[in-house]
């Protein structure tokens, strides 16, 4: 007899499909979509003759699979729900599609006799399907960008864990074209045979090697602001980030004049902007893992009048960022003279509004 683990965000979707499969005979165990420990549990207690169920509709329910198939962190066969066609659900997530091994797609409103066929009839995923499957139906450059944001913000703070590692490279290895001098660079970190500080170079170097880098002006700001001090009027910076900021930039800042401030939550930011805002808003776009979050604090600075300048930082792109912020990503973000060069830019801007 199979067991049957739901992943849910929230009680709906388990409490009535629970209902059914008890009927049908099965054990079946919740678990949540939050649960920090998730990604263990399903690595080691999920398999042989256990089936995952999880619903697309559920926020990133389709892209918490694709996660788990494409970091070879789940070989036991899964069950999709949606309210969406199939086709529909597979133009934007390709691992939901029919040919895919381990997986079984129901559309809700569904028939009995339709889940017991896909609870008899769902096989685990070997090894070399996993691999297949992460090459062929997960979308690995869409994902690359805030797995090398976490390991880039890790490895600034001297706390790279291997199974980080191991997630990037294996993603690395699976792009087109496998690029195998930036797998050797991280088997090296692997070995702990680099520094810290060489680590976040090959990291930042593995980033602007994916994404391509544009440098034009990037010397335009070393050529008219390198080692200036703080502006003028523009002495203020509150830093916002949930990760923190790495502290030899921070003494930076200081050195050149500037005062800084760290808050870790948009909840203390947006305290902070409404009664004691800086001259400076520098704000990490994926705030607690959330980019909406980082365009809140960042459009309240925009509206914030004593605030001069926003400029949203990352480890990895921003996409569609509010009209009226700079950009900072990359090794940029941690580059005081990048940033520096950007706040002269803005005070000149400032002064001739």
């Amino acid at each position: 007899m199979k067991a049957v683990v739901i992943i849910e965000d929230g009680e709906r979707f388990a409490a009535a499909l629970q209902r059914v499969l008890i009927f049908l005979g099965y054990h079946t165990l919740v678990k949540y979509a939050t649960d920090g420990e998730l990604q263990n549990y399903l690595q080691s207690a999920v398999e042989g003759d256990q089936v995952v169920i999880v619903q697309t509709e559920f926020p990133e329910g389709a892209e918490f699979l694709e996660r788990l198939r494409c970091d070879w962190l789940l070989s036991a066969p899964a069950v999709i729900f949606s309210v969406e066609r199939q086709e529909k659900v597979q133009a934007e997530y390709p691992i939901v599609g029919k040919k895919v091994p381990g997986t079984y797609f129901i559309k809700i409103p569904f028939y009995l006799m339709e889940l017991k066929e896909a609870l008899s009839g769902v096989k685990p995923v070997s090894a070399e399907q996993l691999r297949e499957i992460s090459v062929s139906y997960c979308r690995v450059g869409h994902s690359l960008g805030s797995i090398l944001h976490d390991v880039i913000n890790k490895a600034k703070k001297g706390k790279v864990d291997r199974e980080s590692l191991q997630i990037l490279k294996r993603r690395i290895e699976i792009l087109p074209g496998r690029p195998d001098a930036e797998v050797k660079q991280i088997d090296k970190a692997l070995k702990d045979q680099v520094s810290k500080e060489a680590l976040c170079e090959i990291l930042f170097a593995i980033q602007e090697k994916i994404r391509g880098k544009s440098s034009s002006r990037r010397e335009e700001l070393f050529k008219r602001f390198a080692h200036m001090p703080a502006p003028k009027g523009f002495g203020t910076i509150l830093i916002v980030d949930d990760d923190g900021y790495d502290e030899t930039a921070i003494e930076k800042f200081w050195g050149k004049g500037y005062t800084v401030e760290l808050i870790r939550s948009a909840k203390e930011a947006l305290y902070k902007l409404a009664y004691d805002p800086p001259d400076i808003l520098l704000c990490d776009w994926r705030l607690e893992g959330k980019p909406e979050l980082g365009r809140k604090v960042a459009l309240k600075g925009l509206n914030t009048q004593d605030v001069k300048l926003v400029i949203l930082i990352s480890a990895d792109d921003i996409g569609d960022p509010p009209e009226g912020c700079e950009i900072c990503v990359g090794r940029d973000k941690f580059d005081v003279e990048f940033i520096n060069g950007l706040i002269w830019q803005g005070s000149e801007k400032y002064a001739n509004a």
